[in-house]
């Protein structure tokens, strides 16, 4: 196993895009807002690409023997105006908006590769935490993101009000 961890390329994109289809198709099986794969892949992965650049961000390959096989989307972020509950120096953040691995290639240590760099790159910017998001059910991320050192921050609960 030969694993590098590396920036995305724009010859990188639609793989990219491709990872991003097989994200949202596995999280349509755990939440039914999710659109369609097919038809929010190339859209969802553009926006993504324009707050990378608008917030000190990145997107990172990881390749196995010289094969992409997941990604990782990180960015600075910040609270909204006003969220004076939270410290000033605490309130930039590194944020990973997404993490994949191709099935093929899980459970080989891919995505705590992807997030060991993630990790330095937001330590390297001075920022003071990093977080990440998932979807309830989704157990496997639960556990690779707790065993790389993550803990529960804000539990977040939606209700569906429609019919």
């Amino acid at each position: 196993m030969s694993i590098v961890i590396r920036d995305a390329r724009p010859a990188d994109r639609p793989i990219v895009v491709a990872f991003m289809a097989e994200l949202q198709a596995f999280e349509r099986t755990l939440c039914a807002n999710r659109a369609d794969a097919a038809s929010m892949a190339a859209g969802h992965t553009e926006y993504l690409f324009a707050e990378i650049a608008a917030k000190d961000g990145f997107c990172l390959i990881a390749e196995d023997a010289g094969a992409p096989a997941g990604f990782l989307i990180g960015m600075s972020d910040a609270p909204p105006d006003g969220d004076l509950h939270i410290r000033e120096d605490m309130r930039r953040i590194g944020y990973v908006t997404d993490v994949f691995v191709s099935p093929e290639n899980r459970g080989r240590g891919l995505a705590r590769a992807l997030l060991a760099e993630a990790e330095a790159r937001f330590r390297a910017r001075g920022l003071p935490v990093m977080e990440i998001c998932f979807l309830a059910g989704n157990d496997g991320a639960r556990k690779s993101y707790e065993a790389f050192g993550f803990a529960p921050y804000e539990v977040v609960y939606a209700k569906p009000l429609g019919d």
